[in-house]
């Protein structure tokens, strides 16, 4: 599992759950964005595109949109 260093990562809560599962962590060093920016790019585009533009009613309306957003996106790759 490879992450950046935000509280949410580095928690106790987190890192415990990862190593009980045998999961290797891995840290980007502080301040390098640049190791994830694919990543950070893709989710900004998935919430400025399909999440902040719609009103949904329940986690499975969530669902759903998102699937049809990542089913068209990687259709368009291929």
């Amino acid at each position: 599992m490879n992450s950046d260093q935000g509280v949410q990562f580095t928690s106790e809560a987190f890192t415990s759950t990862l190593k009980k599962s045998d999961i290797q962590i891995s840290m980007d060093g502080k301040g390098c964005y640049y190791d994830n920016i694919f990543v950070e790019r893709l989710w900004r585009s998935v919430k400025y595109e399909q999440l902040y533009s719609r009103e949904f009613n329940n986690l499975e309306e969530v669902r759903r949109s998102l699937n049809v957003w990542f089913n068209c996106i990687s259709s368009d790759l291929i």
